[in-house]
Formats: structure tokens, sequence, C-alpha cells
């Protein structure tokens, strides 16, 4: 657009102006003007768009890192647990799973340690409902998440692995 003007400027000094008229005079002041608004606009533009080009890399190194290189396991599930949002390479080799079936079917294998579950004061907004699975916990806080983030703290638990949990007894 600058271009533009800055040629339409030219051209008309060259061909068009008359020196003896105040509107000549006038209207180059204008195009000066323009010229120059519209070299301030696209200064700012082009620099909107190196900040938003720098922000896209930042993230893609970022979503990079966590998915190639985080050392801990990291699953992100929507906040009524019905897709994932994002798992990293660790935790889908861990899990052998790719969907959010699988990955919910992970998860209910997963039982919490209730000594562990007993020791973190933050969970006390569950009363005396039991808590098993990591995905019952999952539940919880995803029901009572404006009573957990009252005072942003850590939760720290502890689950591991049982394949057998849920099921009958008297299956062999």
């Amino acid at each position: 657009m600058v271009i533009f003007h800055t040629i339409s400027l030219v051209l008309r000094l060259v061909f068009l102006y008359d020196h003896r008229s105040a509107v000549s005079v006038m209207v180059t002041a204008v195009e000066i003007v323009t010229v120059c608004l519209c070299y301030s606009s696209e200064k700012g533009e082009r620099k909107l768009f190196d900040a938003l080009d720098k922000s896209k890399s930042q993230l893609l190194k970022f979503k990079d890192f966590l998915t190639e290189h985080l050392l801990s396991h990291m699953v992100i599930l929507a906040h009524d647990y019905s897709r994932s949002l994002f798992m990293n390479k660790l935790f889908k080799r861990a899990f052998s799973c790719d969907d959010i079936h699988q990955v919910k079917y992970s998860l209910n294998t997963l039982v919490i340690d209730q000594e562990t579950l007993s020791k973190n004061s933050r969970l006390n907004c569950f009363g005396k409902r039991k808590i098993k699975t990591l995905s019952q916990m999952m539940k919880e806080i995803s029901l009572n998440f404006s009573v957990m983030l009252k005072d942003a703290e850590t939760l720290v638990f502890q689950a591991y692995e049982d394949e057998n949990f849920g099921q009958d007894e008297s299956e062999p």
C-alpha cells in the first residue's frame, strides 16, 4: 500500500502538478500524509506479525518438548473427561493408548494409595466418599473444581496399576 501511494504521489508530481493551483498543493500534502500513515500502519502490522510468528514458534517448540522430551507421563483431558486433548509419547508408550477409551481404561487400572490420599488436606472436600481409582478422583476434582481452586496448591498422591481392580472375585 505504501508503494502504491508513493508511486501515485510521484506520478502526480511529475505529470499533473500545477504550481499555480492551491488544490494541487493540498492534494500533494494529503498524499504525503497518507504515505506516512500507511508506512506507520504497515510497520506496526509487521511487528505484530513478527511477534505472533515468534510466539507460534515458541509454542511449537514447547509442544515438541512436552511430546518428545518430557520424562513424565502426561495426558490432558477435557474438563468433562470426554476426550483427550494431549498425550505425550511416554504416556502413549507406557499405557499403549491412542484414544479416549483406551486412556479411560488405563486410568481405571490406576488405584489410588489411600494412605497418601488421606494425608492430603486438599481432598477433604470429597467428604465420606471413598475414592479408589484415578478416574474416580478426576471426576470428583472436575465436579468440585471451584472448591479445589480456592487456594491453589499441588495435589500429591500415589497411584499404582492394578489390572484386576474392579473385576468380579469369582472369575478365574
